[in-house]
């Protein structure tokens, strides 16, 4: 979780293959987060990556709001 918001806060923008990666270890964080019982402790900042996400290109906000979404709704 640290690194995707550490890269979306300091626009990290590369390519097609980095926002891959992030969206990768983004959904990997997130079923951790549930498989550990800790929803409720991350939600907020799950979802404050995904608003960090609106103007960013390459269809990667679309991604992790479905993420998100499939994960908290």
């Amino acid at each position: 979780m640290w690194h995707v918001s550490t890269c979306i806060s300091a626009q990290c923008h590369i390519d097609e293959p980095f926002y891959i990666s992030m969206e990768t270890m983004y959904e990997k964080a997130i079923k951790e987060i549930i498989k550990h019982g800790q929803k409720d402790t991350f939600q907020k900042r799950c979802l404050k990556i995904v608003l960090d996400t609106l103007d960013i290109g390459w269809g990667f906000h679309d991604t992790l709001s479905e993420i998100y979404e499939d994960a908290f709704q």
